[in-house]
């Protein structure tokens, strides 16, 4: 129902973030499956942050309402955005974004995963956060197909570059929630 009354919202305020957020947040879908260009997912959730600061308190709405939505729709829209700066290989770009949302939201898979891959690769890699960030994920999405599927690469890519079982265990352990959730240490 959301999503339906986002594209009504958006068809009558093309600028409004929240709308652009739940836009965004299932256009990420389409980005997974090949059928959404990255760059169009970009503009939306720039579009989206830009316009977050015009976003006025609906009536009625108590002001911590109103602080925690606005946290929630940035923590969308940088998701987003930088979901798709990791698909274009922007790697530092992404990592901005994905830190804004995973701080946010540290309960977010597909955010802290992301963050992950980002801090993996390209220029200034920080292999120990990107580690520590997969191992969140995997503990996140523990007993679903996406976690198991997750565990199995974080794994493996942990291997492949030279870490042990045993190393890789306690990344598993040190990701586990506690008073620091969605931080490394």
């Amino acid at each position: 129902h959301a999503v339906a009354w986002a594209h009504a919202l958006s068809d009558a305020d093309p600028q409004n973030p929240v709308a652009t957020a739940l836009l965004s947040n299932e256009a990420r879908a389409e980005l997974e499956k090949g059928s959404m260009k990255p760059e169009r997912l970009l503009t939306a959730a720039r579009r989206g942050l830009d316009a977050l600061p015009q976003l006025r308190r609906p009536l009625g709405m108590s002001e911590s309402d109103f602080t925690l939505l606005n946290r929630e729709v940035n923590a969308m829209l940088s998701g987003a955005a930088g979901t798709a700066e990791l698909h274009m290989k922007d790697y530092v770009s992404a990592r901005m974004y994905l830190h804004n949302a995973v701080y946010v939201n540290a309960n977010s898979v597909q955010d802290t995963y992301a963050l992950g891959l980002a801090d993996l690769n390209g220029p200034d890699k920080n292999p120990k956060e990107g580690y520590w960030y997969l191992a969140r994920a995997v503990d996140l999405a523990q007993g679903t197909p996406e976690g198991i599927e997750m565990a199995r690469f974080a794994r493996a890519q942990y291997v492949k570059d030279g870490g042990s079982a045993s190393n890789w265990n306690d990344f598993l352990a040190s990701a586990k929630p506690s008073g620091n959730a969605g931080r490394p240490d």
